[in-house]
């Protein structure tokens, strides 16, 4: 097991911390893979402020997951998702609209 992998679950709990700063910082931690940033972008659970960060990474935001997750989020502030919405193709919006 390495060290990352013993570290997830930490790293999740404190992005669905209520303190702003210690969510926001469990995000910024390194080693953050892009599979634990789909599952946080899916979170209905998170603050408002970490999907802000994730949006504004534009290193996640080339995975087409992470776009789809956000979208779906309804804590993903609204100008956010608008602007996300473009990305999407004709099959997402299909199922976002489900």
């Amino acid at each position: 097991m390495t060290d990352t992998a013993h570290l997830q679950p930490d790293r999740m709990l404190g992005v669905r911390d209520p303190n702003p700063l210690v969510a926001v910082a469990a995000l910024k931690a390194p080693g953050m893979s892009d599979s634990e940033v789909v599952r946080i972008a899916g979170m209905r659970n998170v603050s408002e402020d970490v999907l802000r960060i994730i949006g504004g990474n534009r290193a996640w935001m080339k995975s087409y997951q992470v776009v789809v997750g956000l979208t779906k989020n309804p804590k993903t502030p609204l100008a956010m998702s608008l602007n996300l919405l473009n990305q999407l193709t004709l099959a997402g919006l299909k199922n976002w609209v489900e």
